[in-house]
C-alpha cells in the first residue's frame, strides 16, 4: 500500500530504526526510535493510519418545502457548493452535496433541474453532471466527458447539454446517463428550453436562434433574434421572450424579444435606451414580468414595455428567481470572494429574510412540498 502525500520517509538500518514521517495533515515531524523486534508492529501501525478516511454517514434529510442554492464558486478554487434553505425556520445550510458525499461537488456550479426523482447538476469547469436524488442528495450518477458544459433541458428520455467550447449539444440518455450523441452547433451555446415540441437554443457568438428536432437530433431552423441572449422564457405555452445584452462592446442595445411558437416568428421587440438588464422572470401570481437594473422593475407583457422600478436593490445582483408564491429571491455577490447576501421579499416588495449563502450564489430551484 502507498503512502499518499508523504513528503519523507526514511529507514535507516541500524541496532535501533529511525523513522521519520511528515503528517499529511500538517508540517508536524514525528520521530520513532525502536529496536528490531518493533520493526513490523511499528510499519502496521503507519500503514493502517494511512488508509483512506472514511466516508461521511448521510444524515436524514427531513422532507419540507426548501429552497435549493446553486453557490457557483470561483474559477478553478473549487470552493463551489450547493446550499439549502428551509422555509419553515428560516435555516440556511450549505455545502449539502460534500457533506452527504463526502467530497465537493467540483468546479463552477452553474445549473441544476429537476429531472424525475433527480437532480442534475452541471459542473461547467469540471466537465461534468452530478446526478443527485431528491430525497438525500446522495450521487446516482457523475457523468463524464462533457467539454464545458452549460444549461439543460429535458424532452422524454432524453437531456440535452449545451456547452461553451464544444461546438455541440450534446444528448445523454435520462435512464442509462450515458452520452449518446452530439448535435453539432458552431459556437458557444448557452440557453436551452423545451417548448412547442422543439428544443429552442441560444447562441452567446451568433445572434440566432436554433430550433431542434429532439427525435431526429437535427436543426431544422433558424431565426435572427439579437446578440447574446441572457434569458430566454417559454409564456403561455405559445410564446417565447427573449433578453438579449447586444454585442458586447459594439454600442448594440439590450432588447426584449418576443417570438412566436405557431407562427416560429419574431413578432414584437423593445429596445432598451440604456443600461443592461438581466434575469428576466414571469411572476405566476401576478402574470407580470420582472427584471434587474439597478433595482427591479416591472415589465408589462401586453404593452410589452417597462412600467416602473418597483424595489431598490443594492449590491451586485448575481442571481434571481421568484418562487411560485410570489416571493422574489435576489443574491448579492458582494466582492465575489467573500459568501454571497441573499434577501428575499414577499409578493407586495415587503423584506421577509435576508441571510449569507455560499460564493458566487447564481440560482434558486424551488423545491416544494405539500
Amino acid at each position: 500500500m502507498k503512502i499518499l502525500n508523504s513528503k519523507k520517509a526514511n529507514v535507516d538500518v541500524h541496532p535501533s530504526l529511525f523513522v521519520s514521517l511528515l503528517s499529511r495533515s500538517s508540517a508536524l515531524r514525528i520521530t520513532f526510535t525502536c529496536s528490531w523486534h518493533h520493526v513490523f508492529p511499528l510499519f502496521t501501525l503507519l500503514l493502517s493510519s494511512c488508509s483512506d478516511e472514511p466516508k461521511p454517514t448521510p444524515v436524514s434529510i427531513k422532507s419540507e418545502s426548501s429552497v435549493l442554492i446553486i453557490n457557483e464558486g470561483n474559477f478553478q478554487r473549487g470552493n463551489a457548493s450547493l446550499g439549502r434553505f428551509t422555509i419553515s425556520d428560516s435555516k440556511y445550510t450549505d455545502q449539502i452535496f460534500e457533506k452527504q458525499n463526502g467530497f465537493p461537488i467540483g468546479d463552477v456550479f452553474y445549473e441544476m433541474k429537476r429531472i424525475d426523482g433527480n437532480y442534475w447538476c452541471v459542473v461547467n469547469n469540471s466537465g461534468k453532471i452530478q446526478v443527485i436524488d431528491s430525497s438525500g442528495f446522495i450521487v446516482v450518477q457523475t457523468i463524464e466527458g462533457l467539454t464545458s458544459p452549460r444549461r439543460l433541458a429535458q424532452t422524454g428520455n432524453k437531456v440535452f447539454v449545451t456547452d461553451l467550447y464544444a461546438n455541440a449539444i450534446s444528448v445523454i440518455d435520462k435512464n442509462s446517463f450515458a452520452v449518446t450523441g452530439k448535435i453539432k452547433i458552431d459556437g458557444w451555446t448557452e440557453h436551452i428550453i423545451s417548448a412547442n415540441g422543439s428544443l429552442w437554443v441560444t447562441n452567446q457568438q451568433r445572434p440566432y436562434l436554433y430550433k431542434v428536432d429532439p427525435d431526429k437530433e437535427i436543426i431544422t431552423d433558424s431565426f435572427r433574434i439579437a446578440n447574446e441572449a441572457n434569458t430566454i422564457l417559454s409564456v403561455a405555452g405559445n410564446k417565447l421572450l427573449i433578453l438579449c445584452d447586444g454585442k458586447l462592446g459594439s454600442g448594440e442595445k439590450s432588447e426584449v424579444i418576443e417570438f412566436d411558437l405557431m407562427a416560429d416568428s419574431v413578432v414584437r421587440r423593445f429596445t432598451f435606451a440604456e443600461g443592461k438588464p438581466k434575469f428576466l422572470r414571469w411572476h405566476e401570481v401576478n402574470q407580470k414580468l420582472y427584471f434587474v437594473q439597478e433595482g427591479l422593475w416591472e415589465f408589462d407583457p401586453v404593452l410589452f414595455e417597462p412600467v416602473e422600478k418597483v424595489l431598490d436593490l443594492s449590491g451586485y445582483i448575481y442571481g434571481f428567481n421568484i418562487r411560485a408564491n410570489g416571493e422574489f429571491y435576489f443574491a448579492d455577490a458582494r466582492d465575489f470572494v467573500e459568501n454571497s447576501r441573499v434577501s428575499v421579499f414577499d409578493k407586495n416588495f415587503n423584506a421577509v429574510v435576508n441571510f449569507d449563502a455560499g460564493i458566487n450564489t447564481s440560482g434558486f430551484l424551488f423545491d416544494e412540498k405539500p
